[in-house]
């Protein structure tokens, strides 16, 4: 009877020793088996070697620490409460981008997102978990954010958006197109050329009046066709690849996102008030990304717009 106890108090030891630290500390799954080491942010950040990391606006709660285990880089840690959702930022000394954030879920959404000046992704859940993440290559840091509950793209943005980066040099070119920035070498080019360097049909709406076509980019090339319609400025970017992301390369502030139902297919806009948006989305069997850049945008007018595209 004493070895059969001994037995299966080993057990419930090693069951509890394999638990994800998070499940332990009833916070957002973390899921990694090394030691959390509580601390203040000065202290998370210096042993981790990073600059740690801003809390977005309204978070409460915050309760700093580390992990640092046998294998990989030390990771500062926050967790806190924002938006009704515990919610975590963890950030470590990195060449790449990287998820040590062990949220481990089928996610529903899984996409390429710029944050601030760099790529990112975007993996959630709506109304569940989801993640964002990307590498700030300017001070060599990696940042994975999360939120156990209420996710969505707009929470997932804003609380990546108290860490982003923007300095980047940018590439005005405002006689070639309308508005914004071009942040890729480009060349001028016409449709046909356009069409068969990229394997991509570009053609602006009918009706469309000061048509341009361009090439952008070296390594991973993307089209752009610049247009006007009733009056306002259009760009419609268009790439292939075989996962969805914003082949428009903008980086802008974006104040508002929102995921949404374009024909087929999900769509993600993002846009400012009274000022320009941007509707992306990915037609998995022809492998294009395609995102369609407006003036005065409204989630109804970028709809309406990229609904004309996608007859």
């Amino acid at each position: 009877m004493k070895r059969m106890l001994a037995c299966l108090i080993m057990v419930a030891l090693l069951v509890t020793l394999s638990l994800p630290l998070a499940l332990a500390e009833q916070g957002p799954a973390i899921g990694l088996p090394n030691p959390v080491v509580e601390a203040t942010a000065e202290e998370a950040a210096k042993e981790s070697g990073t600059f740690g990391a801003t809390l977005p606006e309204g978070a409460t709660d915050a309760r700093y620490s580390y992990i640092k285990g046998k294998d990989g880089p030390v990771i500062f840690q926050v967790q806190f409460t924002w938006e009704g959702s515990e919610c975590a930022i963890r950030a470590f000394k990195g060449t790449q981008m990287e998820d040590l954030s062990g949220m481990f879920f089928p996610w529903e959404t899984d996409r390429k997102m710029m944050i601030g000046a760099y790529p990112g992704r975007v993996m959630y859940t709506e109304g569940e978990a989801g993640v964002v993440m990307w590498y700030d290559a300017r001070n060599e840091q990696v940042f994975n954010a999360s939120m156990a509950i209420g996710a969505t793209l707009d929470k997932l943005m804003k609380l990546a958006y108290a860490n982003a980066e923007w300095e980047q040099e940018l590439m005005s070119e405002p006689d070639i197109i309308p508005f914004g920035t071009l942040v890729a070498p480009y060349e001028a080019s016409d449709e046909k050329a356009l069409g068969e360097a990229l394997g991509i049909t570009f053609a602006a709406p009918q009706g469309a009046t000061d048509v341009k076509y361009f090439k952008l980019g070296k390594d991973s090339p993307a089209g752009l066709v610049s247009y006007q319609l009733d009056g306002k400025n259009y760009l419609l970017f268009a790439a292939k690849d075989t996962e969805p992301y914003d082949p428009s390369g903008q980086m802008v502030p974006w104040e508002h996102f929102a995921a949404a139902e374009l024909a087929e297919y999900q769509a993600e806009m993002m846009y400012n008030e009274s000022g320009m948006g941007l509707i992306t989305w990915f037609n998995k069997d022809e492998g294009i990304n395609r995102s369609l850049v407006l003036e005065s945008a409204t989630p109804e007018t970028l709809l309406a717009a990229a609904k004309e595209l996608v007859k």
